[in-house]
């Protein structure tokens, strides 16, 4: 989701509120002003159709001068479209225009209908009527025709009808009160203006510097100065993060690894180090690089793999690289753990490196140690062996010779034995 700057949102907010609360008095205003004319107009259609029945009872007739003045007059306002005397068939028996005599209402006033016109004429109680768009008013009120000659009591109806065309009225109430407006809304723009300058100086541009701020802290610049001041809660929230910023560069200045932050490709978002001899190249050179750039390729393999296995597993531990760096060919033990998704739906990884140089070449010198350590025990056994064997050699030589000088002294042994034994069988041989 695409972030807002709130030194945008909040003088648009502003200005939409005032907007909306301007709008709302102005309609409600109108709305008024609407009710108050139709009001003011239904209390006029009903006068002028009362004269016009009034006048008609009078004179006596439908062809008085009185009433034929009457009709003109009402009908020279500027709001009244029609005036008609009908009978209750339907027949205009007169008209504000001679050339409406004698036609049917029908085909003068449509809406009006010979059905209403029936309904009406057997009461003596006006009826108005106002359409629904509000901008056509009606009213039609029944009297007793002039009695004919053979009549004691007249038993005919007329109909007096009068419409009122409101648009032009209410088009002037319009004009009116958005001219009675501009004075608010000069007003509101004052207002808006005097907030907006208010907003932005105390509360948008204070924010904005803690955003700078912090967006240098993400980038690892641990020394940039964080701004205070303003509002307590601004204060406040600048001392929080300020403390952030110490607490961050005290760990960072104590902990000797190299820190980055790598996106699923191997581009480098963010490069972090306290010892930049350590570093490929400088941390602002890095960003936006990718490791297949920076690294040999053998390297840049074991990095990749091990972010495929982060983003597989979560994390990917102990792997370790040979790299060539300003402080000459070092060794760096890595371990990388995958991050929270950003806001563009890309993963991206923490990846922390640390030198091992001095624990790998004591390894290696070990390995070497251990090797020759073994040759020479190798060697000594052989020695040992060759006089293990010369022994035996030498014991078997004694051995064979034993046995032959005992072989070789026995033979006359045995004869001298032999002669003993005769000698002590015959004493005579003694003599």
């Amino acid at each position: 989701m695409k972030q807002r700057s709130l030194r945008r949102v909040l003088p648009l907010t502003l200005l939409l509120i005032l907007l909306v609360a301007g709008l709302c008095s102005f309609v409600l205003t109108l709305r008024e002003r609407q009710a108050t004319l139709i009001a003011a107009s239904r209390h006029d259609i009903l006068a002028d159709v009362a004269r016009i029945v009034r006048l008609s009872e009078q004179a006596q007739g439908t062809a008085s001068t009185l009433l034929a003045s009457e009709i003109a007059q009402i009908a020279c306002r500027p709001q009244v479209t029609m005036v008609l005397l009908i009978d209750e068939q339907g027949t205009v028996l007169t008209a504000d225009r001679s050339a409406w005599r004698s036609r049917h209402v029908e085909d003068l006033a449509p809406q009006l209908g010979l059905d209403r016109v029936r309904q009406v004429a057997t009461r003596r109680m006006a009826d108005w009527r106002l359409q629904a768009d509000t901008r056509v008013m009606d009213a039609l009120q029944s009297f007793d025709l002039p009695m004919g000659r053979e009549e004691m009591r007249s038993s005919r109806r007329g109909l007096a009808y009068v419409r009122y065309d409101l648009q032009s009225q209410w088009q002037a109430t319009l004009e009116q009160e958005a001219l009675a407006r501009v004075p608010d809304l000069l007003g509101l723009l004052l207002v808006f203006a005097v907030l907006s300058w208010l907003l932005d100086r105390y509360i948008a541009a204070p924010l904005a510097r803690l955003e700078a701020a912090a967006k240098a802290l993400r980038g690892g610049a641990w020394q940039a100065e964080v701004p205070r001041g303003g509002f307590r809660e601004i204060d406040q929230l600048g001392a929080g993060l300020d403390a952030l910023r110490q607490d961050l560069d005290a760990t960072w200045r104590a902990i000797p690894d190299l820190m980055f932050e790598i996106d699923g490709q191997g581009r480098y978002l963010q490069a972090i180090g306290v010892r930049p001899e350590l570093l490929l190249d400088a941390p602002q050179s890095l960003v936006g690089k990718t490791i297949h750039e920076v690294m040999p390729p053998a390297s840049a393999a074991i990095v990749q793999a091990a972010l495929d296995e982060a983003d597989r597993e979560g994390g990917a531990w102990g792997k370790e690289v040979a790299l060539d760096v300003p402080a000459g060919q070092r060794w760096f033990e890595f371990s990388v753990a995958r991050k929270s998704t950003r806001e563009d739906g890309r993963a991206t990884f923490l990846l922390i490196s640390r030198d091992v140089t001095e624990r790998k070449l004591n390894a290696i010198e070990l390995a070497r140690l251990n090797e020759a350590l073994e040759l020479r025990v190798q060697q000594r056994t052989a020695e040992l062996l060759n006089a293990k064997n010369e022994a035996e050699r030498a014991n078997q030589s004694k051995s064979e010779f034993l046995s032959r000088m005992s072989h070789e002294l026995r033979t006359p042994l045995n004869a001298i034995i032999g002669f003993s034994h005769l000698l002590d069988a015959d004493p005579a041989l003694t003599d």
